[in-house]
């Protein structure tokens, strides 16, 4: 798994941070279609003895200088990620998964329902959709918030 190292992390609420990865070079390649990840797709972050866990890309698939994520505060593996100072090196997966099926909704109206955790994979989305705002119909969020 490519190294990265924390550039910041950003308090987004109280049990949400964004942290803001970044590697010498960029990160991942781009596809086809000029993307370097699917809206939707998640990376692996595991650190020795707390575990493992996926966590949605949070940024544009068009964004290829840094890799941001919203951790939550809801595991022991979020809760020492929230805690890591910047400049520290974690190990991440390349984007794994296969992301929204973007071509099964172009030219329709898109509606999207996100909660807490569900948050990171909708900013991906959205920023696809703004980007390629001619092929959608009217865009809808209704986000839910605890804190």
């Amino acid at each position: 798994m490519p190294a990265f190292k924390i550039g910041s992390i950003e308090t987004q609420s109280p049990s949400f941070k964004l942290l803001r990865l970044k590697k010498e070079g960029g990160f991942f390649k781009k596809n086809k279609g000029g993307l370097y990840f699917l809206p939707g797709q998640v990376i692996n972050i595991g650190l020795f003895g707390y575990g493992q866990r996926c966590y949605p890309l949070a940024f544009s698939p068009y964004e290829g200088r840094h890799v941001e994520i919203i951790i939550p505060s809801n595991d022991i593996l979020s809760q020492t990620l929230q805690q890591l100072g910047s400049q520290e090196t974690i190990a991440i997966s390349k984007p794994i998964g296969s992301g929204f099926p973007l071509q099964d909704i172009e030219h329709k109206d898109v509606l999207l329902i996100a909660d807490n955790s569900g948050l990171g994979a909708a900013i991906s989305l959205l920023a696809y959709l703004e980007k390629n705002r001619k092929k959608f119909g009217s865009i809808y969020l209704v986000y839910q918030a605890k804190d």
